[in-house]
């Protein structure tokens, strides 16, 4: 079999195993799945976690080990493997303080998604209002 000749029965087969739906509804109509739903109570506690106690022990875990790794950088002082030990510290300061801005920005997050849900429900509710309920000009002819 030729090149030309494989090439063309992919395609075909590629063809034959897609569909495209135009203008169409999945069998058994639009909308028929479950409407967004936030979980408010869900929102507040995980909120409430990460101020209290994530953030927090975040913070507390990088102070430790900054202690313990000025310790062991100290008594390692003037050899490679105080250098690597430094290297090391340097990079786990950058991952800390990384971590403690993404709690930062999901606690922020959580905190603006009931918010942001109502204006864009209020958004759409004053847009649907503003439709006319006569024909459609663009389809006069």
């Amino acid at each position: 079999m030729s090149f030309d000749d494989a090439w063309s029965a992919a395609r075909s087969e590629a063809a034959a195993k897609s569909s495209t739906q135009i203008n169409g509804v999945a069998p058994g109509g639009a909308g028929t799945g479950p409407d967004l739903r936030l979980n408010k109570p869900g929102k507040k506690v995980a909120v409430q976690s990460l101020q209290n106690d994530i953030r927090p022990g975040t913070t507390k875990a990088g102070v430790h080990a900054d202690e313990s790794s000025s310790a062991a950088v100290k008594e390692f002082s003037g050899w490679e493997t105080g250098a690597g030990l430094k290297d090391a510290h340097a990079e786990w300061e950058r991952q800390v303080k990384s971590l403690q801005a993404r709690l930062e920005k999901d606690q922020s997050d959580l905190e603006d998604t009931h918010r942001d849900f109502q204006y864009v429900d209020h958004g759409i509710r004053s847009r649907i209002a503003g439709l006319g309920a006569g024909p459609d000009p663009r389809r006069e002819a």
